[in-house]
């Protein structure tokens, strides 16, 4: 018998994953600027990998293992935070789910967690229509697969109840974190 080989398949990225891509990472990097902008510059968000910012990179396969930023007050490590870009309003969103990986992520963190869904739909600014979670409040209801936006996906659902408005009110509780370093 021979040596059976491993046979990896890789498609093309579709202009329409890069497109999107590209818009996440500029949404990233607006949360980022602001967050720090609010903070009067004592808070640094440092992105984990090149797609973060970058938007599509050729060739990059994003593992999994970390959220998108590190959070710094100084030279302290004080947070890990996680931004996306929701085509909703969080008044009508019925679910707000956070991808399975991203709690895998968080239960291991040695630093507090924060995910961060800016509501695109919203007519405020960028600050107001942010919404945010403690990684705590994502995990701690388990994670189930289900179909949603017409594709198998393993979400954390979390409760509505946990989430918080504005990025004023995350600045103010890193800095509270930051001040118990």
């Amino acid at each position: 018998m021979g040596k059976s080989k491993t046979h990896i398949t890789f498609r093309m990225v579709e202009a329409w994953e890069a497109k999107r891509t590209d818009k996440g990472g500029k949404c990233a990097q607006n949360i980022r600027l602001e967050i720090e902008r609010i903070s009067n510059e004592k808070l640094r968000l440092e992105p984990t990998h090149p797609s973060v910012e970058g938007g599509y990179v050729q060739g990059y396969k994003d593992k999994g293992k970390e959220l998108d930023y590190k959070v710094y007050c100084g030279n302290d490590l004080i947070a890990i935070l996680d931004p996306t870009c929701s085509h909703y309003t969080f008044e009508n969103s019925q679910i707000m789910p956070v991808n399975a990986y991203k709690g895998k992520v968080i239960k291991q963190s040695k630093v507090p967690a924060f995910i961060v869904f800016s509501m695109e739909l919203e007519p405020r600014t960028l600050k107001d229509r942010c919404v945010w979670i403690r990684g705590k409040d994502v995990i701690k209801l388990n994670h189930w697969r289900e179909e949603l936006g017409g594709k198998i996906q393993d979400n954390h659902y979390t409760d509505k109840n946990d989430w918080h408005r504005g990025l004023q009110t995350l600045v103010d509780e890193l800095l509270k974190i930051a001040e118990l370093h």
